[in-house]
């Protein structure tokens, strides 16, 4: 009988060690399971934060910039109106449009193009300012969209172009210059529609801006048109203004990503996870904000609405959050 206790003592022993054992490892392990879903829900709280205020940011800037376009057109508008009628010589328009362009140095071009389509001033802002172009140096936009659109337009109403890049004689102009064509028609003191007045308005104002503010991101940033191709994309920007080389490009957002796409298309802002990753979204209606600014007058948009996407790739180390 002695002989069997010993045995069983230590097999009792051994027992109560390996339930005390597995029952501080389970108790261990659930607190710190408990530890790291926590610690992961604070990190998705910091990620889906930084994302939204990335986007918020971002469409505050570009509302900001694009609300101020029909007001600095409207300005420029007047002081050609002011210029004395009979006089061919447009130099005390173009000195004013000369010091504005300098004191705003967004615009590329300021032009007032007659109902040929022949620019009659044309201010450019270069390396070293604002400068007019030479007469012999003015072309003719009578084929150009821009023209076409608002020539054709009454007083008040204002024509706005998609953002696209620059073109100087029918070539994709080189470095890449992406712009918004704001135009209106002119009208005279005696009411006559005399030609348009036209801002080339620089874009990479606003890319710059959307660059900086992705830089602060934890995702990947885009801006989207409204075809969803990329006109500003973090980390591939080859992928860039590929509608501009080919129409028919399916380089594109949409084509990437079908399904993240059509969801978008639902609501205004809201975020959406996928196989490719999350993508925080909020969407830009350039048509109501560009018609803040022109009173009762009407905004003839081509710009479409644009889409501001984060994007926490699934390649992402954050992705396992």
């Amino acid at each position: 009988m002695q002989s069997d206790f010993k045995p069983r003592r230590r097999r009792l022993f051994v027992l109560n060690f390996l339930v005390s054992f597995f029952s501080i490892s389970i108790i261990s392990t659930g607190f710190l399971m408990m530890f790291l879903s926590q610690s992961n829900l604070a990190r998705q709280k910091e990620l889906d934060s930084a994302g939204r205020n990335a986007i918020d940011t971002v469409t505050y800037f570009i509302t900001y910039k694009i609300n101020r376009l029909t007001n600095d057109l409207e300005f420029l508008s007047n002081i050609l109106f002011n210029h004395e009628e009979d006089s061919v010589d447009y130099s005390d328009v173009a000195s004013i449009w000369i010091d504005y362009s300098n004191s705003r140095s967004v615009y590329d071009q300021i032009r007032y193009i007659d109902l040929d389509g022949d620019e009659i001033i044309r201010i450019n802002y270069g390396a070293n300012g604002a400068y007019i172009v030479p007469q012999n140096e003015l072309q003719n936009k009578k084929d150009r969209y821009y023209f076409e659109d608002t020539v054709k337009l009454e007083q008040d109403q204002v024509f706005v172009s998609p953002l696209d890049l620059n073109m100087e004689n029918n070539q994709i102009e080189q470095p890449l210059k992406p712009m918004i064509r704001l135009g209106k028609p002119y009208f005279n003191r005696h009411n006559q529609k005399t030609g348009i007045v036209v801002l080339n308005y620089t874009a990479k104002d606003i890319l710059h801006q959307v660059q900086s503010i992705a830089a602060s991101s934890s995702g990947e940033i885009y801006l989207l048109n409204e075809q969803g191709y990329w006109l500003y994309h973090e980390t591939d920007p080859n992928k860039e203004w590929a509608f501009m080389f080919d129409p028919d490009s399916t380089v594109s957002f949409a084509a990437e990503f079908p399904e993240e796409w059509s969801a978008m298309q639902s609501g205004a802002s809201e975020t959406i996870q996928t196989k490719n990753g999350v993508f925080h979204y909020s969407k830009l209606y350039c048509g109501e904000i560009l018609d803040k600014g022109v009173g009762d007058g009407t905004v003839f948009n081509q710009a479409g609405d644009w889409v501001v996407v984060d994007r926490i790739p699934n390649t992402s180390p954050d992705w396992r959050y």
